[in-house]
């Protein structure tokens, strides 16, 4: 954009947040473009971030991530938490329903 040039930028409603967030933010909050350019995604203790900008109308936004839970991969070969008694709970899945009202 041109220096000097003043862009109005309208601000999101909570609605068109939670439209963009319940789709999976597959495209721009701001026009519904989807030729979109990601920054890599910068992780702040149980959070991380993403830049995001929109090719088709210049828009420039955050998408916010949260972490709710694991997914185990591998368990440990010897020791670890499978030493120790305690009771697996499918915490991710049954939180990941609670944040999308399911």
């Amino acid at each position: 954009m041109p220096e000097g040039v003043k862009v109005k930028r309208r601000n999101l409603s909570e609605k068109i947040i939670k439209k963009y967030v319940d789709a999976g933010g597959v495209h721009c909050p701001y026009c519904k473009g989807e030729n979109r350019q990601f920054s890599s995604i910068e992780v702040e203790g149980a959070g991380a971030h993403q830049q995001i900008e929109c090719i088709d109308c210049g828009a420039r936004w955050a998408d916010s991530y949260l972490l709710v839970g694991i997914v185990e991969l591998e368990k440990p070969t010897q020791g670890g938490a499978d030493d120790l008694e305690h009771e697996r709970v499918d915490f991710h899945h049954e939180h990941f329903n609670k944040i999308k009202g399911g």
